[in-house]
């Protein structure tokens, strides 16, 4: 009697099985063809080591139809990198280069596309330095890759893979024709042509000749622009940088223009930030003194700012954040506070 009863059962079973896998819904169903098409052009086809590479994406409609899809930056990540688009590198001999480790991933924003036949769609700019470290001189092949939604992206459906390849040559550093890529991207940084471009691959060199350019940059009367001048300065264990992140430190509302802003909250807003990068600078610098400089921060009146101070002593030796956890444990704000008390907590059995 229980065979016969569970046999109208797993018939049912069976039929909705069937009825999925018919539908597409099964995962392992391949994505539908369409005319979409990935373009990808890099910078250069032959490069010096630590010159900066760009990878211009461009969806194109090479098809007899309209195709709308959903077009992704999930960048806000350590690098800024967009992770829906990940580049992938391969040797001459196909073994791949490891990938730069990102961090978490935090999402980024979308767009609906709708492209007629022919019509073409501006992807974004990738920057290798993203993805993997320096490249050794030779050659390789780098390959982009995308799957796009299709439709409005507003419930689940079905996707579109779209993949690239571009080949590249790695050739040696040579210190004068560096020197012409670091100051024609200095320049274009500083005209705020491409702003974004010019600073990002700046800040991915790592190169004492991006110093002064930084300098010029913080002399702005941007906060923007002193902002990442501060940012491209943290990587440097030089006078010069520290002398910047010092200047930062200490800005107040006062050294603003006040006609750049429209009330006098805005003016200590950004005068607040200002100091708020200049500690995080602070508190990543490899330079001998950047340390004690972030320590004069400890009292600042913004929580924030406080709040970085204490993650760094945070990482001291036992002997040394001893008080400094104290100190915080005291603080006004009941954030502050509050970190500190579970560092105190969480860093007891450690020496």
């Amino acid at each position: 009697m229980r065979e016969t009863g569970d046999a109208p059962l797993k018939t049912l079973l069976t039929t909705l099985m069937l009825t999925c896998l018919s539908s597409g819904s099964a995962l392992s169903a391949k994505p539908p063809t369409t005319g979409l098409r990935l373009e990808a052009t890099a910078s250069s086809k032959v490069v010096m080591r630590s010159e900066p590479v760009w990878i211009d994406v461009v969806l194109h409609n090479a098809g007899s139809a309209p195709i709308s899809f959903t077009d992704g930056r999930m960048s806000r990540n350590r690098h800024g990198r967009v992770e829906n688009y990940p580049v992938t590198v391969a040797r001459a001999d196909g073994t791949a280069v490891l990938k730069r480790d990102a961090g978490p991933q935090m999402g980024g924003r979308s767009m609906h596309v709708t492209l007629r036949p022919g019509e073409r769609h501006q992807g974004p700019a990738l920057l290798l330095a993203h993805w993997v470290e320096p490249l050794t001189p030779g050659r390789y092949t780098l390959t982009i890759s995308s799957r796009l939604p299709l439709g409005d992206g507003l419930k689940a459906g079905e996707h579109v893979e779209v993949t690239a390849t571009v080949p590249l040559t790695v050739v040696a550093d040579d210190p004068a024709k560096l020197g012409a890529v670091i100051g024609a991207l200095g320049r274009e940084m500083l005209a705020g042509e491409d702003k974004s471009r010019g600073f990002r691959a700046l800040f991915e060199m790592h190169d004492e000749r991006t110093i002064p350019l930084y300098e010029q940059l913080f002399n702005r009367v941007e906060a923007t622009s002193k902002m990442r001048a501060m940012r491209g300065l943290a990587n440097y264990a030089d006078d010069r940088a520290l002398a910047v992140l010092r200047a930062g430190a200490v800005t107040q509302a006062s050294d603003l223009n006040p006609a750049r802003f429209g009330t006098e909250a805005l003016r200590q807003s950004s005068a607040d930030s200002l100091r708020q990068m200049a500690a995080s600078a602070l508190s990543t610098s490899p330079h001998p003194d950047a340390l004690a400089e972030l320590l004069k921060l400890a009292d600042d009146e913004y929580s924030a700012i406080r709040l970085t101070v204490l993650h760094r002593v945070a990482t001291l030796p036992a002997a040394e954040r001893t008080p400094w956890l104290a100190h915080f444990r005291a603080d006004v704000s009941a954030i502050v506070r509050g970190e500190a008390e579970r560092y105190t907590r969480e860093l007891a059995t450690r020496k």
